[in-house]
């Protein structure tokens, strides 16, 4: 069931600026935008939500979802399910993992980016189709199970 918004922000950690801007062009409402859409989502964790980030990188990780499948079911959004370096490995994460995520959060872990030039409508539509996307996901594997 969604949750109230402001309750989910809150369970998330995030109740002000999301990130410090470091010399880059990412407006803060663009994260903001993201984290609204999913927070309402049940079983979000916002990674890394209390240490410093980089500007424009979102970290979000999904309970009861795999990130493969959340990557192939996202047909408006160029995400990853990990670094460039790790792009050819399916184990999760060890920087998740050294966060103390278990293995099936990390493996549900997506990361976004945005541009200088990311508009707000794209990244509206970005935090749309992730919250669709998850809801699809958990609805096929409660049918299944």
């Amino acid at each position: 069931a969604p949750r109230d918004r402001a309750a989910a922000k809150a369970a998330l950690g995030v109740d002000g600026p999301l990130v410090a801007s470091v010399g880059a062009l990412i407006p803060r409402k663009g994260h903001e935008i993201v984290i609204d859409a999913v927070a309402t989502l049940p079983g979000v964790h916002l990674n890394g939500r209390d240490a410093p980030r980089l500007a424009g990188h979102l970290n979000v990780a999904f309970e009861g979802v795999d990130g493969e499948m959340l990557l192939t079911a996202l047909t408006e959004v160029a995400v990853s399910t990990g670094s460039a370096c790790t792009s050819a490995s399916l184990e999760p994460s060890y920087v998740l993992k050294a966060m103390g995520l278990a293995d099936d959060l990390a493996h549900g872990a997506i990361r976004l980016s945005l541009g200088r030039f990311t508009g707000e409508d794209e990244v509206d539509r970005a935090g749309q189709n992730v919250t669709e996307a998850v809801t699809r996901l958990r609805d096929a594997a409660r049918s299944r199970a």
